[in-house]
């Protein structure tokens, strides 16, 4: 089910970048097999599961267009609406712990892509996550090779702009 989510949620990312750009194909979606690095896979699901909670963590590489991206999501039960401090604590502490991951694969991944969904509501297009950032791979080198600061890492993630924003 989660898989599923990760599939529509990267369809809409893409449709919203087609739009943008003016493509009008399908983009080609698949997800890769998690024995290609299960170390980095497994590692990035217990060390995000200590943070927001044991079987809310889903981590996948995804083959989009022919471009391996990172896809990271996870359910909270914070509302950035209703407790924004505390959701974004939990949401950039994800984000860091995936990209610190992230930077360690052998996988040739363009980009990091981390999003929260709602655990009493699930995603769907109709209802989109709560939050989700695009990380460029080369922003993910800089911040762990110390070029930038954490503050400069974290407010340079692309922050995907949800349908009703």
């Amino acid at each position: 089910m989660i898989r599923t989510r990760i599939i529509i949620l990267l369809i809409g990312i893409l449709l919203i970048s087609c739009q943008a750009v003016s493509v009008t194909s399908t983009p080609e979606i698949t997800l890769l097999p998690a024995t290609a690095t299960p170390d980095i896979v497994s590692l990035t699901r217990t060390a995000i599961e200590d943070v927001v909670g044991k079987q809310r963590v889903q981590v996948n590489w995804v083959s989009i267009n022919g471009d391996t991206i990172f896809a990271v999501n996870y359910l909270t039960d914070l509302d950035p609406n209703n407790d924004p401090e505390a959701f974004f604590e939990e949401f950039n502490q994800t984000t860091l712990i995936a990209s610190t991951f992230f930077s360690q694969a052998d996988m040739q991944a363009e980009a990091l892509i981390v999003m929260a969904e709602d655990q009493n509501s699930p995603t769907t297009q109709e209802n989109p996550p709560l939050y989700e950032v695009v990380v460029d791979k080369n922003l993910i080198a800089s911040w762990v090779g110390g070029k930038i600061s954490e503050n400069v890492f974290i407010n340079s993630w692309f922050v995907v702009p949800l349908p009703d924003q």
